[in-house]
């Protein structure tokens, strides 16, 4: 006896909803794939070897993004604080102001609230100790009534006179005046990343340099640097240079199209995404800001920048960095490789003369560096670096004096010391200029100059410009004129990381 046919109308139905089902369920996955978050994944880079999160790992990691989205959500716009001409300094004896569109300027001190209107282009001027800020009591409040206003404070800059977005805070303390400006993040970078790159690199260069910029950001909203003052960070090198380059197409644009990304860590954390200006062709670890036998994150490890060692990564092969014991006394900055991304820059290689050292000024500037005031001497019999860090920098210089045998640690504190504010720099390109602050690295082979027993001078033979620590911008830009994409130039720097939304 043969089976019994359903009637056609429920077979129809019945197909329908075998059809729904099925494709309920690929929009489901679909829906999935879209708002999956980067920690989903196996983490960007890891390597072969390396197993994904368990369930439960996952969640952790979960839960440390969405706290520290919600966070920045309720924090909202960044405070940075202004310093003063030629970024000297963080305190202002005058502020002199002026809008392109009218302005709200509100006074507010002892509970009481004060609004005024300042007409387009009327000055107005504040001194410390006269006027509103007579008492050293008060907080004064200025922003434009037009979306499209700036706010013109005659401030030393780049750029000229320069105009700000969001609101301006401006209130005394002993020191002067403090200016904080007040804006989104978004707007914030517009006017970091062409300030901290040019605007005519690679358009995957910006990008990868607003996504570094961005985490930066965010990164010190949640970890202030003037947490005395209610500021985030101030608009110097010290942490990212802010408005000394106007607002341009190309760089807006990279951050309109970033809008949002930042690098977490394969922990659920925002990434420090250290950078700086140009490689001797290594770069070195986090470990050099940091006491000997301390660890950095092994995102920032030391690396080669050469296309070797970026195809070696691409191939699923990652460097592992440890120390280089083959180049402790960094010898390969005597050469120039053509495999390295940057060889062709004026900083890659460059050498520093100091003709007449001072044992007086140079005693000055090593109780400065170390905040000891105890260190005496009159005669320098060394100079010598006695430790490397990874990559080759040096990280620890000893000096031999008639007084006893100092150590320097640090590659600021090197760099510093060892600038006289008078030696000239020759580039690689035969170009020089007199540094009087911090040579360009610590990445030297070092050469004292003797008559008798004691120093009179010394050489440097070094390359690159800025700390070597996470991305080099000119390595980045030669990677990406090379075809590489922002996302693979941030895998390469900060290895192990991803990209995912920040809200």
């Amino acid at each position: 006896m043969g089976k019994e046919r359903l009637p056609k109308h429920l077979r129809i139905q019945i197909k329908g909803w075998i059809c729904s089902i099925i494709l309920l369920v690929f929009l489901l996955a679909l829906l999935a794939a879209v708002i999956r978050t980067p920690f989903e994944e196996e983490v960007m880079n890891e390597g072969e070897g390396n197993q994904a999160p368990s369930p439960s790992e996952q969640e952790t990691i979960q839960d440390s993004v969405r706290q520290i989205q919600s966070k920045i959500q309720k924090m909202g716009e960044i405070r940075v604080l202004l310093r003063n001409d030629g970024y000297e300094g963080l305190f202002h004896d005058r502020v002199s102001l002026r809008g392109s569109k009218d302005l709200r300027v509100t006074e507010e001190k002892e509970g009481r609230s004060k609004e005024d209107r300042l007409p387009a282009g009327e000055e107005l001027t504040f001194r410390k100790g006269v006027g509103f800020f007579e008492d050293g009591q008060g907080v004064l409040t200025v922003s434009a009534l037009d979306p499209e206003g700036e706010i013109l404070i005659d401030l030393e800059r780049a750029e000229g006179v320069p105009g700000y977005r969001g609101k301006l805070e401006i209130r005394a303390v002993d020191e002067g005046l403090l200016i904080i400006n007040q804006l989104p993040v978004e707007e914030y970078l517009r006017y970091v990343v062409p300030s901290e790159m040019p605007a005519n690199y690679p358009e995957e260069a910006l990008k990868a340099q607003a996504i570094c910029a961005r985490t930066y950001a965010y990164g010190k909203m949640l970890w202030p640097g003037y947490e005395e003052f209610d500021a985030h960070l101030d608009d110097s090198t010290a942490f990212q240079v802010y408005h000394n380059c106007d607002e341009q197409e190309k760089t807006t644009k990279a951050i309109r199209e970033t809008a949002g990304t930042v690098l977490w860590t394969k922990a659920g954390e925002l990434a420090d995404t250290y950078y700086y200006s140009t490689s001797c062709g290594r770069g070195t670890g986090a470990e050099i800001w940091m006491d000997e036998g301390e660890m950095g994150p092994d995102y920032l490890n030391a690396k080669q920048l050469t296309r070797t060692s970026v195809k070696s990564w691409q191939e699923k092969a990652p460097l592992l960095m440890g120390p280089w014991e083959a180049d402790r006394d960094a010898e390969f900055l005597l050469e120039e490789k053509e495999d390295d991304y940057e060889c062709e820059e004026a900083w890659y290689r460059w050498h520093y003369d100091c003709l007449e050292l001072s044992a007086e000024k140079f005693l000055r500037k090593l109780r400065e560096v170390t905040g000891s005031e105890e260190i005496t001497f009159m005669e320098i019999q060394d100079l010598e670096v006695t430790r490397r860090g990874d990559g080759g920098i040096a990280a620890e210089l000893c000096i031999t004096t008639d007084g006893g045998r100092f150590a320097v640690r640090g590659e600021g504190a090197i760099r510093r010391l060892l600038c006289d504010g008078e030696g000239k720099v020759t580039l690689r390109d035969k170009s020089a200029y007199c540094p009087k602050e911090m040579l360009p690295s610590a990445f030297f082979l070092l050469a004292p100059r003797f008559e008798g027993k004691n120093v009179v001078g010394y050489s440097l033979i070094g390359g690159g410009l800025g700390h070597g620590v996470g991305m080099s911008q000119n390595c980045a830009k030669q990677m990406a004129k090379e075809g590489m994409s922002a996302a693979e130039i941030l895998g390469f720097f900060y290895q192990g990381c991803v990209l995912g939304p920040i809200y």
